[in-house]
């Protein structure tokens, strides 16, 4: 799978094992599905690099929504709802 544009440096499993987050040095999180193989939805909300991803709250229904939240070192989280 290819998309982020720099090092991807952070990776979380959807607990359903149907799709991962991923966070980069490109400034982006992205939601893969990984039975499609392509990123789902990308989020640039922050200003640095995002050094952690992860589905919040734990048990999360993976693609067919909810929530992820990301960390970043412009010392900010995100969170992100997705569908």
């Amino acid at each position: 799978m290819s998309g982020h544009a720099s090092w991807v440096l952070s990776v979380d499993a959807s607990p359903d094992g149907n799709a991962i987050a991923t966070g980069s040095s490109d400034r982006t999180v992205r939601l893969w599905d990984l039975k499609m193989r392509a990123a789902l939805q990308t989020m640039s909300n922050h200003t640095d690099q995002v050094w952690a991803v992860t589905f919040c709250p734990p048990g999360g229904t993976g693609v067919r929504g909810g929530r992820l939240a990301s960390v970043c070192d412009d010392k900010s989280i995100s969170l992100y709802d997705y569908s």
